[in-house]
Formats: C-alpha cells, structure tokens, sequence
C-alpha cells in the first residue's frame, strides 16, 4: 500500500513537472484544457439525469446511484464514490460561472449558462455535504475577491457586516423554540447522522495517530493498520460494519497527511498548497483584464474551498491534482512562466489583508469551537450567567440579582447586559452566557492587530496576534462567562485610540478613548480606570523629557477623556446610590474595591510577583522571548523612543497595580497580554531582521517568509499539545444534567436536596426550583423525619444513593450521570385493600384463602 500510494504521488508530481514545461506560457490552450475537463463532466451530468429517470421509471440502478429510502437517490454518475463526483462539479463550478460572465457572445454565454445550471442541479442531487460545503466556500470567497478588487478594505467590511447580521438572524431563528428550520435540518440531517459521525471518527483517529507519531507519522498509505489501534476504532467498526471489508482510507486530506507523514509531511505539503494558491491569487490581484481576474480569482476560491471540505473528505485521486496543476497553470501562464515569489509574497502580505484574514480566521475557530460544550464553573462564572438569566426571567436590567428578590452589587451590569442580550437570542444557556467574552476576545486580537500595525508594521501585527491568540489564559477566560477579557478589550482600546489621537489636533479620539474607558468601568468597576493613570503618566514623561508642553489644551483633552467616561458609567451608578444609598456603597466599593485592594479576602493572597509566575505558565514560549524583549524595550526607552516608552510603561503599571493588590486571582493579570504580546512582537521581528541582515544571501523575503512560518507552525504545534490548559473536560456536566432533569421530571415547584459537593452557583442557575444543600447525614435526617405524604426529589453521588436506597423503602431511581444519581423520595404507599368476605365460609377455609 505505501508502495503503491507513492508510486502514485510521484506519478503525479512527474504530471505537474511536465505541464509546467508544457503551458508555463500558453494561457489560451490551458483554459481550452480546462474547458474540454468542464465538457466532460457536463456529459457525466447529463448521464446522471438519465440515471434518476432510469431508476424512477423502471427501478433499476445504473452506474453509480445510491438509493437513499424516504429521500431522493444520491446520484454518482460513473463515479464510484458519489462524494468525489460532487467534489469536482464543486472545483469547476466556480470558472463554468466566470466563463458565464467573461464569455464572449450571447450563444456562448447562453451555453456555458445552462450548463452551470444543469450540473448545479446536479451537484445538489449528489446530497453530498462536503461537496456543498466546498461550492459555498468558493462562492463565498469569489464574492469577497470580486468586492475587495472593486472596493477594497471598505467593501469587506461591507460584507462582514451583512454577513453579522444574517448569523444573527439565522441564528434567532433556528434557535428560536419549536424551530421550523432547525426541524427541518434535523430531519435532512437525520439519515446520514452515521456517515457524519464516521468521517468525525476518522478524523478523530487521525489525530490520535498523529499524537503517537508526531514527527514523520505513521507512514504512506498506512492509516488503516494505525487507525485500527487507536481508541476510537472499535466504535468507528460499529458506526460502519461495511469498513470490515476493506482497508479504510482517512476520508480527509489534512487528517491523512497528518497521520502518515507527521508535521515534516504536514509542512511541506502546507507549502506546496500555499506555493500554488499564493500565485493564483497573485496573478488574479495583478491581472489587468477582467476576464483574467475573474477566472483566476474563480480557481484561486475553487481550489480553497476544496482544501477546507479536504477537513472532512479526502481528494487523493487523479482528477484532484489534474484540476490543482491546469488552475495553477493558467496562473503561471498568464505571468508568462516566471514567478517570482519574493514578489509574490510580499504584495500579497503588503498590499492584502491576508495577514489579518489569517488572524480572524484562526481567532474564530480558537475561541468560538464547542463554546457551549462545557457546562458552567462556579463560582464566578456560573454566578454572572445567573444573574444574566434573572435579567431574561425578570425583565429588570437596573439591580441585578443573583439570590432572586436580593440586589447582587459586586460587579456593574454591562457584561451580564450582553449575555442577558444573546440570552434572549438564542436560549439560555452556556453558549449566550459566553458568547460576550468571546467576541470581546477576538476583537481584543484585532485592536492589537491595529495597534501593532501602527507602532511596528504588518509583521509585528501578525506575531503580536499569534502570541495573544495563544496566551493559554487569555484564550481560557476568553471562552468564559467572566468579566476580565472584556473588561481588557476596553482598556487596550482606549489606549490604542489615545496613542493614535495624541499628536492630532482634534479632540476626537480622546473623547473615543474616554468613552472606552467608561465601558471598561461598566465591566468591571473601579479597575476599568487603568488607562487613566497610564496616559497621566506618558503624559509626565513627555514634559519631563521635553517632548512636550504642558498646555490648556492637553488639560482639556484629558478633562474630555474623563468627561466622557464619565457620561458611560455614572448613570448606572448614581441611580443604584439613589435606590440602595450607603448599603450599595459599602458593599460595591467599601468590600469589592477597598477590601479587595488592601486585604487578601476569602484566602486570596499571593507574593508580590506572583503575576510573574502566572504570565510564565500562561503565555509559555512567548514568556521567554518576553524577557530578552523587556530588556530590549528598557534599552530602546533610554534612546527616548516613544512608542516603547508608551507600551514598556503601560505594562510595567498594570503589572505594579495587580500586583500590588493584597488579593490575587489568575485571571485578575489578563489586562497585561494585549500590551506583552505587542512587546514579544515588535522584539520578535526586529530580531529576525537583525539576523537576515547579517546574511545578504537570506536576506529576502522568502527567507522571513519561512522562519515567520516556521515560527507560526512551531507555536501551534505546541499549543496543540498543551491544548488541555484551555479545552478542558467538563468538569461539571453530570451534576448540572441531573439538576436539569429535575426540573423537567419534577417541575420547578418540587424541591431538592442537594448533596452538599456541589457548589451553590450551580445549583443555583440549573434549577429553577426550591433547593437545599445538605450533607449526607443531613439528607438521612431528612428521610427520616419526612411524613407519609412527603414527596421531593434528591442528588447524590451513587455509593451514598446505594446506601440510601438499602435504608429507606421510599427511595426511587430517575437517572444517572456517572457518578450522579438523581432520586425520588416518594409517599408512603397506602395499605393493601382487605380481602373481600367469602361468600360461604364452610366452603372457603383459612388454608385456601392463606
């Protein structure tokens, strides 16, 4: 097999070797070739037809189709597998399109018009998921070329912003109680749930290969004797007794690499991918003639949307690489056979927002993956969202309560707001109570993408956003129902806003920056201020340094930065002082301000620079390049350059003021990772230039192309593997089900005793209900003493319930979740009826009637 699959891809290289040499400067007899292969599969199309009539009106199956009961056949053609035919109608449909627009003559456009829509058609009738997931790529992404060539940065905002505004309206209504449209998915979705949970098991397996051989893998054409040993196999062979019959292939091409090549075979097929695309994209960006553009710009979305349908079905055939050489071709060709990747590289990463799209991209999987996975962790966490569910249950957004009926002053209401906001969007739950902190999060990597950007350039922008995106626990808190991420997204912005106003004569972006700390403070109180001591403090540098003057001006600029905010936070807080007068004061600032700062209440106290411990497990690697670069910016600081005055100073006073607090959490430090991780940037590519420079061989850029590349691949390859610091297990799954099945199997009226091992904050949001946390001997005290009529329900861990079930006739099971077992205390039955009297009691004597 590893012979045999070799033979193949060197068969294929030699194809693409001898096309390069063939068409490198013959544009119109590669897209004739391309033509004649869309001819080709229209006529396979046009058999597909007749296959559904065939099969309709005489009930025979014919060529490859698969007669799917209750739904319409899936049509193959005389393809054997139905999957790679609607992969390729996928990888040509896009350039029939574009030969619709580019074509020449209304016969030709009337032509290539039917056939895109016969074989779209078709397409659809192949019912093949990855197929469609591959066409909506491609049309997705040709849209966004055509508009970003036409209206540049302007236009892919335009386009972000409608596709916000159709996910959040799709998004109400598929989750929107008795859903018409999630009903309707569920019951499409419903046959081929097996097929789904296969390919998801193959991949699965993949990676499980990959863990084991991480280096070179397992080796070509050897997934099947791996994937037979891994843990997800035996379930995989159930899912699909059919794979008994055959050696299974991985069914995705990222999942196949990985697993028989390792990250050695992953990179450099990375390369190649990123070789071809980069020059297709190139020559559709530098095309001067529209009808260039557009084709270019087709195969270039075309062969992307293969690769991300390549995630879940695998394409390792022929016509795969024959469609991937002749798009490439065309491409080369249309540069007349020389390709210049220096130039390459460099428009594309200069003159694109490819670096960024990049960072979006990597950021929403990151942070937006099984976001409701995991169920709430108290406390704070399952705290927040409770008082956001009380804001949905009771309509009251003023005082917010956690115990309902009881105001909760320890946090001001603007992040429970937003999770209340998606709360009534899309259900109560963990994913809208987490929704907020993980758009604040990626929105947190796009502010120092820009704020890089400006201070350093586009390569410190991207490295910058790379080491926040995989600071451990900025990514962690990011996918939590806590305040601190966003209450960072506040405070970084209204930095970025005031750094970038500070020369400008208008008064704007101070009053921008006001209102961003404001919003801060609406977050998370009195820590929402920290921008304002660090301007206070720049400000001071620069008098001092002679930089400049102190000037009525400047003081009234800060007086609008203060203003401003001023206007976010105070209604809030004077209509509580209105309302609850000293009580709220004593508490929201005299304990959860004051207190906090100067106390280590409720057993929060740490060293002094215990923040430095907890930067150095959260940010890893980067936190040793964090060290040489806080030496260099100390070193840069002396030569009086203001821009690392501004972060270096920025850093070391949020590190200062955490760390002087007296109470110490985790997640209190997150403030600092925006400001580190432009730090590490701007070292990091100093240093790599530092280094080129000294070579004039490597000094180009290819060569910052792959150490950059390199570097990227490293990072994620070791936040792979220590990717448990922020995808945990869920830790809390099984008690919250069973309090949640309470509640539909009782009702919210019955109460519950709770087995005093789980905490308050949970029981709190997963029942609606009257509960009471005991411990076990309480809860036997309870049976005990209950009356006959007595009847709640109760949840304890499975050794007590068994012991309970032993002493207590009245104990009844509901279910179970591991270790948690839900029960019922049931009434006292009624005595058994008495035997009616027989009717002669000569007859009927006490032996027969016993």
């Amino acid at each position: 097999a590893s012979f045999s699959l070799f033979a193949f891809f060197t068969t294929m290289v030699a194809l693409g070797i001898f096309l390069f040499l063939y068409l490198r400067d013959k544009p119109d007899l590669t897209l004739r070739y391309i033509k004649f292969y869309i001819f080709i599969l229209f006529g396979l199309s046009l058999f597909g037809f007749y296959q559904l009539f065939h099969f309709f009106n005489y009930g025979e199956i014919i060529g490859a189709l698969w007669d799917v009961p209750n739904q319409i056949p899936r049509i193959g053609s005389l393809f054997w597998d139905v999957n790679h035919f609607g992969g390729l109608l996928a990888a040509v449909l896009p350039v029939l399109g574009g030969l619709v627009l580019v074509g020449k003559g209304i016969p030709k456009k009337i032509l290539y018009g039917a056939m895109f829509l016969a074989m779209t058609a078709v397409l659809v009738l192949t019912n093949s998921r990855t197929a469609w997931l591959a066409a909506g790529v491609s049309l997705g992404l040709f849209i966004v070329t055509l508009v970003y060539r036409r209206f540049k940065l302007k236009g892919l905002s335009f386009i972000a912003l409608i596709a916000v505004i159709l996910l959040v309206f799709l998004g109400r209504i598929y989750y929107a109680p008795e859903s018409p449209l999630r009903s309707e998915v569920e019951v499409f979705s419903h046959h081929r749930m097996d097929s789904f949970n296969a390919h998801f098991m193959l991949l699965e397996g993949s990676i499980e290969i990959f863990d084991r051989l991480p280096v070179l893998g397992g080796g070509y054409g050897g997934f099947f004797e791996h994937f037979i040993k891994t843990s997800v196999a035996p379930d995989y062979f159930v899912t699909d007794p059919a794979a008994f019959t055959m050696r299974v292939p991985a069914h995705t091409i990222w999942g196949e690499v990985i697993a028989e090549t390792g990250i050695v075979g992953f990179t450099v097929f990375l390369l190649f991918v990123l070789a071809i695309l980069s020059v297709l994209a190139y020559s559709a960006l530098k095309a001067k003639k529209s009808e260039e553009f557009i084709l270019t710009a087709a195969m270039f979305s075309a062969l992307f949307g293969w690769l991300v349908a390549g995630l879940f079905y695998s394409y390792n055939s022929e016509f795969f690489f024959i469609v991937l050489f002749l798009y490439f071709m065309y491409a080369v060709s249309l540069l007349k056979g020389k390709i210049n990747y220096n130039k390459v590289i460099s428009h594309l990463f200069k003159d694109t927002p490819v670096v960024l799209t990049l960072i979006l991209f990597l950021g929403t999987f990151l942070f937006f993956v099984s976001l409701g996975r995991n169920h709430l962790i108290p406390w704070d966490e399952a705290i927040y969202s409770k008082v956001a569910k009380n804001m949905v249950n009771t309509g009251e957004y003023v005082v917010q309560e956690w115990v309902p009926g009881t105001a909760w002053y320890e946090k001001p209401p603007l992040y429970n707001w937003l999770a209340a906001s998606f709360m009534r969007l899309v259900g109560i739950g963990e994913l809208a109570a987490r929704m907020p902190s993980a758009i604040f999060g990626l929105l947190t990597v796009v502010v120092v993408y820009f704020f890089s950007l400006k201070l350093f350039g586009k390569v410190t922008a991207f490295i910058s956003s790379l080491a926040l995106l995989t600071t451990m626990h900025f990514l962690y808190y990011s996918r939590a129902a806590m305040m601190d991420v966003t209450m960072s997204f506040f405070v970084i912005l209204s930095l970025y806003l005031y750094y970038i106003g500070r020369d400008r004569k208008t008064s704007l972006y101070w009053a921008l920056s006001g209102l961003s700390i404001g919003f801060a403070v609406m977050v998370k109180g009195a820590v929402g201020f920290l921008p304002l001591p660090i301007i206070a403090l720049y400000e001071i540098y620069l008098l001092l340094t002679k930089q400049d003057n102190l000037s009525k001006d400047l003081l009234k600029k800060y007086f609008i930065t203060l203003l401003y905010s001023a206007v976010v936070f105070l209604p809030w807080h004077l209509a509580m002082f209105s309302r609850f007068g000293t009580d709220f004061m004593d508490n929201y600032i005299g304990y959860h301000v004051l207190q906090r700062g100067f106390t280590a209440i409720e057993d929060k106290g740490q060293p002094f620079l215990w923040y430095l411990v907890v930067m150095r497990v959260s940010m890893r690697l980067w936190f040793v390049l964090l060290i040489p670069a806080f030496l260099y910016f100390v070193a840069k600081v002396f030569k009086n350059k203001r821009k690392y005055v501004f972060l270096l100073l920025s850093g070391l006073f949020i590190l200062f003021f955490f760390s002087a607090a007296s109470s110490k959490l985790v997640w209190y430090i997150t403030p600092i990772y925006p400001i580190a991780a432009i730090v590490v940037g701007a070292f990091v590519r100093d240093a790599v230039n530092f280094v080129l420079k000294k070579s004039r061989f490597f000094d180009n850029t290819v060569s910052r192309f792959l150490i950059y590349f390199l570097m990227t691949l490293t990072i994620m390859v070791y936040f792979y593997y220590h990717k448990d610091m922020v995808y945990t297990s869920d830790l809390t799954g099984p008690p919250a089900e069973m309090l949640k099945l309470k509640d539909r199997e009782f009702g919210v009226e019955k109460k519950v005793y709770v087995y005093n091992q789980i905490e308050k904050p949970l029981v709190m949001f997963y029942t609606d209900g009257p509960y009471e946390i005991i411990s076990h001997s309480d809860m036997v005290r309870v049976f005990k003493s209950a009356s006959d009529d007595a009847e709640f329900a109760f949840l304890t861990k499975s050794s007590r319930y068994s012991s309970l079930e032993e002493e207590f006739s009245r104990v009844r099971f509901v279910g179970r979740n591991r270790e948690w077992v839900l029960g019922r205390f049931a009434k006292e039955p009624p005595p058994p009826p008495l035997l009616p009297l027989p009717p002669s009691e000569e007859f009927y004597t006490w032996e027969v009637l016993w």
